[in-house]
């Protein structure tokens, strides 16, 4: 008995159609392969770089926020302990002022402190920690007990051992600390010269980094 061939089969061999058909799935399936591996290649550098800028702009505003939250904490330290703000006390105020500030978002991985701070109590005895750092302590104590009119800038003026008038605004003279924090941040992906914000240069081999920062003249009498 003769076999014969499936005719579908047969067909299918002998067509040229099917296997040009397969040739151009397999091709528009390699341009498809290509197209997507050029368009990823486009496209993750870009993203990288609003990745990265966004990470940027994250920190900057969150290290701000942190400088600002150690400036409240100091103000309110220097508030509720306002009785120190004398001369043979303001001393150790200021000194407690910086720490508290330098130290209030911990410690750096080499150790020193997260921020530099510096402190005047009423524009008498002054301490600033800088990179962990103390300098000695700078100003003139007896200072610390005089009174002064408030005025739109941190100069202190003219001081007097009372409480006294300030004109005829009906304000009184009083008792004052200043405050500052700062810490260095090196973008990763933005050009520094996108911020307008100060700059350092340190470290070798030498780089820079923008200097953010947080300041406050806090009347405590």
């Amino acid at each position: 008995m003769e076999c014969k061939p499936n005719s579908s089969e047969s067909n299918r061999a002998a067509s040229p159609y099917g296997l040009a058909a397969k040739r151009s799935a397999w091709r528009l399936l390699s341009d498809k392969r290509a197209a997507s591996i050029v368009e990823f290649a486009l496209v993750t550098p870009i993203f990288l770089l609003l990745l990265g800028g966004a990470i940027d702009f994250g920190v900057l505003v969150r290290t701000k926020m942190q400088l600002s939250s150690s400036i409240s904490a100091a103000a309110n330290y220097a508030i509720n302990n306002a009785t120190l703000v004398e001369s043979t006390d303001a001393p150790t105020l200021a000194q407690n002022l910086a720490t508290l500030m330098a130290s209030s978002n911990g410690t750096n991985s080499d150790g020193t402190s997260w921020a530099n701070s510096s402190a005047t109590v009423n524009f008498g005895p002054s301490v600033t920690i800088n990179a962990g750092t103390t300098t000695p302590i700078s100003g003139t104590a007896g200072a610390a007990s005089n009174f002064y009119c408030p005025t739109s800038s941190t100069s202190p003026g003219t001081g007097t051992s009372t409480s006294l008038s300030c004109g005829a605004n009906g304000l009184f003279g009083g008792k004052y600390v200043v405050l500052s924090a700062s810490r260095n941040y090196k973008p990763m992906i933005l050009p520094i010269r996108l911020f307008n914000l100060p700059q350092v240069t340190s470290g070798t081999p030498p780089v820079t980094s923008l200097v953010i920062s947080a300041s406050s003249v806090v009347q405590v009498q």
